[in-house]
Parts: structure tokens; sequence; C-alpha cells
């Protein structure tokens, strides 16, 4: 048979057998199954765009699927699902390109995908498949967001576990008694303080190529867009934000319940940024206005010599409202109004540009310890989503700072030295503050500070607070990185915002049971010239009635992100056809937590962060039964071009894995992908050695065919226990390696025992053995032989073999190097453990390779180690 009829064989059997294994639903998990343990293995769902699979994809679900059949021949009750993350810019923006319906264009996609997904082997239980674009799927996605706006933290409230904070109904908010006097917009106003869920105006950033704003999270380095990889500019608009940081200490300390690694928790805990330290207030000369400031470092207080804020600050308002009364005048106000429009387009996420920009307002700060004035400034180069968006300007202890100043010539006062310079006296304070050319950032001993020089900075941060604290000009405080998460996007393509606002009323959420609401058609999907929604145009879909009062009101028009349908899908897969409720109870009891999840390093913060946080909001209200959604994550690797780097158009060394599918059939490129690098390494793909694999295959196939074919023609006939020996330690080795996700070390391992044994042939048994080894690689292939064996359909639900350990040691084979003079000139197998060095001398003499190295030599010497090596000294 020619590798073209060979692959054209593999063809024939992965379209015969896949088609039957979903038309049987082969791999459907059970719930409730009593007598097999259960297994969740969860991948990360795609994005089904227009081009199909990429290669990344075929890697990480064929090395999942590998370990599902593994885990399902092992007697665990798996649930391995898949669905569609349709919500998202690829589908959208090729749907306005080509002037088509978004959802057409997903439905399309979706159904290439699953075809390329059966074609590929995939063992995913289809009886759950999940779409985050069909209605009966995004109405729960809405009704999660309603409880968020029906909920708030409290901080305080004790729960099972014996710990604190817990989200509680906004009904249970005590309200404070003179905003019930007020009345009851009093009251909604201030319960949406609170809510979970809320809208607020803010700065956000926006893309004018893809026409929507975008998450702090979708922003690159440089101030581009991560989709589209074009400049960004800020925008300020009306936005739903769900208050993630409420939820931000057990985002952290939940991660000791978790088997991640710790990569992963490094950068769930640094995305989140928690800092403790202080905030003090800088009041603005004459005024009752303060400028509030979060600092680490209240050691250095004494050393600042100005107050900058961010362009976003509410300073700034305030300032332009106030700005009469502060006698500022007009080329001064001119300035700062010129300066805070350009800076507030600027994006730039590397925050670290060489020249330090800002602009004096005219204003002076009162520093809370001397009493001396400093001047306020607003700079770019500080940032509203950090801290409290302002900061005390201590150039001589702030790199930053130190460049800002020496830009504008401001004083650089020292009020920190290391603790050698200290102890030699005043002579080397000045002489160390004379010839200071950056900022010395690190801590020490505080000078020129009052009452508290001398003190170490640890002490000094203590006493400062105190005495500050007594005056009501600083309190102690923790500050996080993570900001609440912008919820809105300002496109068609996504899950409709249920959210209703009448002027009378505000905002009130659609009532549950007129979920979903439901995209409307559009005749014309493109974002309009100014940014706004297309939604804006489907006036009757807008205009409805207030559920508070039945007056006149109108719909949200922003749609949420394409991460809100993420953040819970591997809640659904467990219950997807429930309208009743998002999850029925006793399910989720069943099989929560996923016990293995599978995903992208790139995912590890943004998609990870947001669904255990979803996750834990559900858990509050009783919806899930365990604080953490994922007991185990682990990151897989990419598979890079041909050329070692990541593939892209661009480059041209992009590898489509339908073609290569097409090119050498589905078994071969699972064995492949499993085969080319570890689990979690970076690989380049290799057409070459995907040949090796087929060849392997190829071989393969003569070996079992040519063994069948003895069987049959000797009745009875059974292997040697050594050969059976070899293929029990055989099945260990590739159970070990699976187990421990080395799929490339276990596809050598059956690659070496073909190679071994390639002419001998195997009895039924070891037969049956060989093929379920095969099976969860070659999963079409193994499925073809055990069916010509006539084995009961199918061989993916047949037990998986069990080494015998006893076989294993009684004819334990030791792989002996040889050295002579030192050097290693090749190797001997030798049964058991010889005690004999003779026994291994006659090997030796035996092995052409080995004994050319001894030809005409004497052997002088003899080192022998059994079971380990020999080292023969020789002599012409």
């Amino acid at each position: 048979m020619s590798s073209v009829e060979f692959v054209d064989f593999l063809k024939e059997i992965q379209e015969k057998w896949g088609k039957k294994w979903v038309e049987d639903n082969l791999f459907k998990a059970e719930d409730f199954d009593t007598k097999r343990k259960k297994f969740y293995l969860l991948t990360e769902f795609p994005y089904p765009s227009h081009v199909g699979l990429h290669m990344g994809h075929c890697r990480s679900y064929t090395m999942m699927d590998i370990y599902t059949r593994y885990l399902r021949m092992k007697g665990y009750n798996v649930l391995f699902p898949m669905g569609w993350d349709a919500f998202g810019l690829p589908t959208y923006n090729y749907a306005i390109k080509v002037n088509r319906p978004p959802k057409e264009v997903a439905k399309e996609n979706v159904k290439n995908f699953k075809n390329q997904l059966i074609a590929l082997g995939g063992s995913f239980d289809w009886t759950r498949e999940i779409n985050t674009t069909d209605p009966e799927y995004y109405r729960w996605t809405q009704w999660i967001f309603i409880q968020l706006y029906n909920h708030w933290y409290d901080p305080e409230y004790p729960r099972e576990d014996g710990k604190k904070g817990k989200a509680r109904p906004i009904s249970e908010l005590e309200i404070p008694d003179d905003i019930k006097k007020k009345g009851p917009k009093a009251i909604k106003e201030y319960q949406d303080r609170f809510r979970l869920a809320y809208k607020a105006k803010m700065p956000v950033y926006y893309c004018p190529h893809c026409r929507i704003g975008v998450a702090d999270e979708e922003v690159e380095p440089g101030g581009t867009h991560e989709r589209c990889h074009q400049p960004l500019e800020k925008r300020y608009l009306e936005q739903w934000l769900l208050r993630i940081t409420a939820y931000a200490d057990r985002l952290i300390e939940d991660l000791e319940l978790v088997d991640f690694p710790d990569s992963v928790k490094r950068a769930q805990i640094n995305w989140i940024g928690r800092k403790y330290g202080a905030e003090v207030k800088f009041f603005i000369e004459n005024t009752d206005y303060p400028v509030t400031i979060f600092t680490t470092r209240l050691d250095t207080i004494y050393g600042v010599t100005f107050v900058a804020v961010s362009p976003e600050h509410s300073f700034v308002e305030w300032y332009f409202e106030n700005v009469n009364n502060l006698g500022i005048d007009e080329e001064t106000q001119k300035k700062v109004r010129e300066y805070v429009e350009e800076a507030r387009k600027k994006v730039d996420k590397t925050f670290e540009q060489k020249i330090k920009t800002g602009v004096f307002t005219g204003v002076y700060a009162v520093s809370p310890v001397t009493g001396e004035k400093v001047p306020v400034y607003v700079a770019d180069f500080v940032l509203d989503e950090v801290g409290t968006g302002a900061i005390m300007g201590v150039p001589a202890h702030d790199q930053r700072d130190y460049e800002f100043a020496t830009t504008y010539k401001l004083p650089i006062k020292v009020v920190i030295v290391p603790k050698d310079v200290y102890e030699k006296g005043q002579e080397a304070i000045e002489e160390f503050s004379l010839n200071l050319t950056k900022a010395y950032e690190k801590e020490g001993v505080l000078v020129q500070s009052d009452k508290y020089t001398g003190l170490s900075s640890n002490e000094a941060k203590k006493a400062i607070l105190e005495d500050l604290y007594k005056k009501r000009l600083a309190e102690q405080v923790k500050y996080y990185r993570l900001r609440d998460w912008v919820f809105s996007r300002q496109h068609y393509w996504g899950e409709p915002t249920p959210m209703i606002y009448c002027e009378k009323c505000g905002w009130n959420p659609v009532p549950e049971d007129e979920l979903p609401v439901i995209l409307p058609d559009l005749d014309d999907y493109k974002m309009a010239d100014d940014g706004t929604s297309p939604l804006q145009r489907a006036t009757e879909w807008i205009n409805t009635t207030c559920p508070e009062c039945g007056g006149p009101a109108r719909r949200e028009t922003d749609v949420m992100p394409n991460w809100a349908g993420s953040n819970w899908y591997y809640v659904r897969y467990l219950d997807p056809h429930n309208k009743e409720r998002l999850v029925d109870e006793k399910k989720a009891i069943y099989w929560l937590p996923v016990d293995f999840y599978d995903g992208g390093a790139e995912h590890t913060t943004m998609h990870l962060l947001y669904s255990r946080f979803i996750y834990k909001f559900l858990y509050d209200i009783g919806v899930v039964p365990t604080p953490e959604p994922y007991a185990k994550r682990r990151n897989h690797g990419l598979v890079l071009g041909p050329d070692g780097k990541k593939m892209s158009k661009s480059r041209g060394n992009v590898v489509n894995p339908w073609d290569v599918i097409e090119k050498f059939g589905a078994d071969t490129v699972r064995m492949y992908v499993a085969f080319m690098g570890p689990y979690e390494g970076n690989v380049p793909w290799s057409d070459e050695s995907a040949r090796g694999v087929l060849r392997f295959l190829e071989r393969a196939k003569a070996f079992i065919e040519r063994s069948i074919k003895h069987i049959q023609e000797n009745k009875g006939f059974k292997n040697n226990e050594m050969l059976t020996a070899r293929l029990h330690r055989l099945i260990k080795r590739v159970s070990e390696n699976i187990e421990s996700l080395k799929f490339n070390t276990a596809v050598a391992a059956l690659m070496e025992f073909l190679n071994n044994h390639e002419n001998d042939v195997l009895d039924g048994e070891n037969l049956e053995v060989f093929l379920k080894l095969l099976a969860p690689f070659a999963p079409f292939f193994a499925e073809e032989y055990w069916s010509r064996l006539s084995k009961p359909y199918s061989i993916h639900t047949s037990d998986w073999p069990v080494a015998d350990e006893k076989l294993i040691e009684a004819h334990a084979e030791f792989v002996i190097p040889v050295q002579i003079n030192g050097k290693v000139r090749g190797q001997v197998t030798v049964q058991g453990k010889v005690e004999d060095k003779e026994v291994i001398l006659q090997i030796i003499r035996k092995d052409p390779k080995i004994n050319r190295y001894l030809e005409g030599k004497k052997i002088q010497k003899v080192i022998f180690v059994p079971g380990k090596i020999i080292n023969l000294v020789v002599k012409e």
C-alpha cells in the first residue's frame, strides 16, 4: 500500500467512525452515575471564526481528548463538553466586511468548527453543546447581570467557612434615616452606590478602527487594541461596570484552595495588585477641597515638592468649576484646558514616556506635615486607574518624580539616606544629597524630617501615620491595581444588557419573566462614525414601558462584552436545556468543581479572574456549591510556524489544520501534535516529522494485520513471557505518561515498542492491549482494527489495560552503558540485574558495534556496577 493509499484509508475510517460515534452519542456523560467516579475535564471553548480551526485548537483539543479517552477507559464518568464563544469581534467584523447578518455568519462558523472537531476525533459530549449567541443561553447571562444589579457586597457578613464577606440582596442594605426621609428616589440613588452592577461616567478606551469601546485588559502596551493592533483613544461615556473589586481579597486568598501553577497564581495576584499603605489629604490652599493621595512610602512625605493629578482626576472638574474663585489667570486656564483635552486622548499602557509632561494649575496644596505650599500639576504620567489618580511628588525618592522635577526645575529634597551614610554624620548626608543623580528609592533612615529624623523607614511610616490619623489627615488603607470591570460595549454583536431607563424611575432591570431580551435584526450592522451603537437605530426595539411605573421608557443599547458568556459557560454545560433555572442544584453538586481546566497562558489573568469572580458571586447567591470553579488548571503551549515563530498571516507561516488532516489523516495529525513536544511547551510545526508519524502508523498497520493473520492461522498461539512483559512495561509507561500529561513520551514509548518488535507478532490478548494503548492517540485506527478482531463496540468504552507488576519484575531488563577508556561506546540490555561481569563481557563481545573498539587490544581492568554501568580499561 502506497503512502497515498494509506492516507486515503485513514480518511475513510475517520469519516466512518466519526459519524457513528456522534450518531450513537458514544461519549455522553451520565448525570448521577454512582458506579463510576466523576471527572469534569474542561477545555476553553473557541471563538468560531470563518477561517476554521487553527493549529492551536488542534493541539490543545487533541491532547485533552487523549486524556479524556484514557480516563473513560480507566472507568471514570467523564464530562468533556464543547460549545461556542460566538459573540466576538472576529465574527462581527467579518459579517460587516461581507455585508451579512452576524448571526448567519456565526451559525456557519459553528457548523464548520463542529465538523472539523468531529473529523479530528474529538470525543465531546455533543448532547451538551452550547452557544453564547443562542437566546436560550444568553437569557441566563442576562439573568446573572440582573442578579448582580440586585445585590450588594457586605464585607462584614459572616460566611459558613468562618470568613467574612458575601453578596446580599440590595433590599437588605441598611438605609440611613436621613436618606429614608428624602423618599424613594433618594433611597434608590443610595442603593445604586453599592450595587454589584452599576452605571457611571468614566474614561474608556475607544478603538476608531473597530469603532468600539474596549476594556483595560484589551489594551496592548503602547496603547493599541489587542484585536486589530490599531491605536486607541480615550472617550468619556456612561458605562455599566461590575464591582469585581469587592471580591479582590477572596480572589487572592482562595488561590490556596486550587491546584494552579505558581506562575498562574502570581499572574492573578499581580493583576489584582493588592497594596497596603496610607491615604493622605493635601488640601488646596485656602479651600476645604482635599486631594487624597495613596502612598506606600509615607516615610518620604517630608520630601514632597509638588502634587500631581491625572488628567481624568475629579480635581480637574472641581478646578474648572472654581477657577474664578481660585484667582487663576486666563492664560493659565487656557494652558490647563488644552493640556487636559490633549492628554485625555492619549493611550499608553507602558507608563514609561521618556519625557514626563505636565502643566502647572496655578494653585498650591498644603503639606499635611510641614504646612508648606507645593505646586499642583496635571500630569499624564499619573494614571487615574492607579491608586487615587494623584501622587505626592517626592523627586529624591521616586524616579518618575525625579524625571518630572528635573524637567520642570522643581526642588529635589533628600529625606531618606542609607543607614551607613546616616551613621557617618551630617557631612556624609550632605555629600550624599549633593551627589544624587537619580532617585534613591530604597528604604533607609530619615533626615530633614522634623521629629522623625533618625527613625528607620518602617518606624517612620507607623509614627507619621499615627500622628496624621489623629489629625484626620490620613488613614491606613489597602489598594488594588484591579479596577471595576467595564461591562459595556457600544456595538451590535453581543448580549443585550437587560436594563430599561425611565425618566421618572431611572434604571431598572427587565422583569425576569420577559427574558431573554433578544437582539433585533437590523438592515445595517455597521457602527456609526461617532462610535454609537447600531442598536440606537432599532427604535421599535428600544421603545418600551417602564417595569416600575408603566410609562414610556427606553432599552439599554449597550451590549455586554464578549467575556460575558464565557465567564459561566462551564456551569451551563451541566444542564444546557434547563428552561427553569441556570442549572439544576443536584447536577451542580454532582459535577462541580471542574476537575481539570486546560487553557492558554494568555487567559490566566482576564478570563480566569473574571470567571472566578462570577462563579464566586453565583456561590454567594446559592446557585453553585463550591467556592472555586476549577480544582486544577494547566496551560498548554503553542504550535509555532515551521520557522519557529508564532503563526501569523503577515509572516506567511500559518499551518491550516484542515489542510494537514487532508494531507496526512486525522490520526496522524493527532499523534504528531501529541508527539511534537511537551504539553506546556511551544513547538514548531514540521511536515517532515508528521510524515514520520504517518510512517509509524503505516508500519503499525502492517504489524497488526500480520498479527491478526497469524492468530487466525495458529489457534491457541501465545507470546512468550518476555515479549508479554515488555508489553506490560509499555502499559505502565504509557499510563504514567498520560497521567502526567507527557503525551510526547507516551507516543515515543509506542514507537519504541514497534521498533523493537516490528518483525514479531502478537497473540490475541496482547494485540488487544496494543490497540487499547493506541486508542487515545489514534482513535479511528484503533476502532477499525478492534472491529476487525470482532470485539464488542467500542474500544473506547473498553477497560484500560493494567500492568502486571510481578511479570514486569520477573523479566526486568537493564540497559547498561558500556564505556571503553571512559568513553561510552554503546549499551547492552540484560535480563535481570546480572551480578557476574563475565556474562556482560560475553554479550559485549557479540555486539559488533562495541567489539570493534576492542579489536587488537587487551582488557587490563574492568570496572562493573551491576545494573548500572561497565567500564573497560584497554591498551594496545
